[in-house]
Parts: C-alpha cells; sequence; structure tokens
C-alpha cells in the first residue's frame, strides 16, 4: 500500500510538472510579439497558389 501511494505521488508531481511547465509556454506564447507593418516590396515577386497549403474551414 505504501508503494503504491508513493507511486501515484510521483505520478502526480509529474503530470502536475508537466500540465504547469505547458501553461507557461503557452502563456508566453499568447503574448504575441510587437505588431509590424507588413511591407510588400520585402514579399516575393509571384505567389504561385497552387504550391501553397491551404486550410479549408467549413461554414
Amino acid at each position: 500500500m505504501q508503494r503504491l501511494k508513493k507511486i501515484s505521488k510521483v505520478l502526480g508531481y509529474s503530470i502536475g510538472g508537466v500540465c504547469v511547465l505547458l501553461l507557461l509556454t503557452q502563456a508566453f506564447l499568447l503574448r504575441g510579439t510587437p505588431g509590424k507593418a507588413i511591407d510588400p516590396a520585402a514579399g516575393p515577386k509571384v505567389v504561385r497558389y497552387s504550391k501553397v497549403p491551404t486550410l479549408l474551414i467549413p461554414g
């Protein structure tokens, strides 16, 4: 019984630590970056849309 409690405690702390790490990562990524204006001159001159992957969102 003691061994089971120890295993569950270690497993709980491990899962909790991973969750905290993931939440901190998410919070860091949600901060964003400073806004920058899009400069068309800096982009490619020709965009071949057949080679650009798209995500189709229904409705």
